[in-house]
């Protein structure tokens, strides 16, 4: 049985914003989360809160607060869905925000949100959401980070969706019809049903723009449901899942799940990491193998775990150092002899040393790594390359130059160097540097053609492009 009441139902004007909190339990945090809302330097604005069947102290809480746009809503323990749905079907926004409990949404939020769905909605008639970056603070508020996912995701395409799943409920805000249209939440996730319909309504044909800046709080403690790691890799499979099962896919996406399904069980690995569950690496990678680029298993495949891995520590802070924690679960996986994995984790270190230096011409660097030989040092570089936003061609004839005064190559041309150069043409021809595009095009061409380079040339070509357009978000 579920009840309603309400402070004050009157409203001079129509609300533009629903925000809605589902609360269970939520004690130490829904009064400072309530007074988030209620400082918003917005006049049109409701504030629905649904108890979702609290057994402590949330509903006299709720009802100390006697301001009149707060709607508080009862019923039993249903979940934190059915609560977000029950909130949605009351609302009476155009827009929607889902706050959690123990949360806090930053002073203008909504107004900057709702001025970029105003400003923008008359030419994409289709903006339905507006997202933005969030801000990680202590049980006891103190910042930990912010968060800035428009740095890998810069277009919020389908594709960057599933690529690199930039959501946080309370960063967004949402058009409520069309919430409405693609029936809410699903009640039968634990986890990751946010993505789960962010996914519906981009495939639906929402389209999305970007708040540049942080707009929300996301506290950081112990009983974090997002902190159920192994429950959020079982509902993340679900959601993949359901996904693909839609006979309304583009192709191109359609293409992409085995990359889609590739980084979703990296990112997953690094989530295992930042709750103390390393040990259960091991079998996620097993899992990443059967959809890598880089089959079978060798130099590249474990280097590209490393540098998935290392993009997540990038973009929270972690030292690169991190890495080396990772390296047994990457071993347990590989199941290579001593020796073989001797060899890879050598060639892991020297890939992490040049992510750290971003320079090629450190000749005691690179000799120090001279037993890798030539092939491997050029597949720990092919990475760098391709992340640095500070390599130019200049760089690669140095690194060529170092090898040879590093006694590892005696040659000036060496057709290995071809795919580091075609890398580079590639990266600046969709950086718009068109001079460095053209030196890095002609170097590739002058470091020998021939039917293995050619080889190279088409699958280096083939990924990078491919890659810059999970990064960039072209489709």
């Amino acid at each position: 049985m579920s009840s309603s009441t309400e402070h004050n139902s009157a409203s001079i004007k129509p609300t533009r914003v629903s925000v809605i909190i589902p609360a269970y339990n939520a004690e130490p945090y829904i009064g400072d989360a309530i007074r988030s809302v209620l400082n918003q330097d917005l006049d049109r604005f409701e504030l629905v809160i649904v108890d979702d069947g609290s057994t402590d102290s949330t509903p006299t809480i709720i009802r100390s607060f006697s301001d009149r746009r707060i709607r508080f809503l009862q019923q039993e323990n249903q979940g934190v869905c059915a609560a977000r749905n029950r909130g949605l079907e009351e609302a009476r926004g155009e827009y929607v925000v889902f706050l959690d409990a123990d949360d806090l949404i930053l002073p203008g939020k909504l107004r900057m949100q709702l001025e970029l769905f105003d400003t923008f909605r008359p030419y994409k008639d289709r903006l339905e959401i507006v997202n933005s970056g969030w801000t990680l603070i202590t049980s006891d508020g103190e910042t930990i980070e912010e968060i800035k996912p428009w740095e890998n995701a810069p277009q919020l395409t389908t594709l960057s969706w599933l690529l690199w799943k930039p959501v946080f409920p309370g960063a967004l805000m949402l058009d409520r019809q069309a919430v409405l249209a693609v029936s809410g939440f699903d009640t039968g996730l634990k986890q990751a049903e946010d993505v789960d319909l962010i996914l519906r309504m981009a495939a639906s044909g929402s389209e999305a723009l970007w708040l540049y800046q942080s707009t929300v709080n996301y506290r950081q403690h112990a009983h974090n449901a997002s902190r159920s790691v192994l429950q959020q890799a079982v509902d993340i499979t679900r959601v993949l899942d359901k996904f693909y099962e839609r006979t309304d896919l583009e192709k191109d996406l359609r293409k992409l799940e085995r990359r889609v399904r590739y980084n979703t069980l990296i990112w997953l690995i690094w989530r295992l990491y930042q709750n103390g569950q390393v040990d259960d690496a091991p079998s996620y990678l097993k899992r990443a193998l059967a959809f890598s680029p880089y089959q079978p298993l060798s130099d590249l495949t474990v280097i590209d775990w490393q540098v998935k891995l290392q993009e997540h520590a990038r973009r929270e802070g972690a030292s690169p150092q991190v890495m080396c924690e990772f390296w047994p679960a990457m071993r347990a996986a590989a199941n290579l002899p001593t020796s073989s994995w001797e060899l890879i984790q050598r060639s892991l270190t020297f890939h992490l040393e040049l992510w750290q230096q971003y320079t090629f011409t450190d000749v005691n660097t690179i000799s120090t790594y001279r037993q890798l030989g030539v092939d491997r040092i050029l597949d720990a570089a092919a990475p760098v390359v391709f992340v640095s936003y500070h390599t130019h061609p200049a760089d690669i004839c140095s690194f060529q130059q170092a090898l040879q005064d590093a006694n590892i190559n005696s040659g000036s041309r060496i057709p290995g160097f071809s795919g580091l150069f075609l890398i580079l043409a590639t990266k600046k021809f969709y950086e718009g540097s068109l001079r460095d595009f053209l030196a890095a095009l002609w170097l590739a061409v002058r470091n020998g053609i021939n039917l293995q380079s050619l080889r190279l040339w088409t699958r280096i070509l083939k990924t990078t492009v491919r890659s810059f357009i999970y990064v960039r978000g072209k489709i």
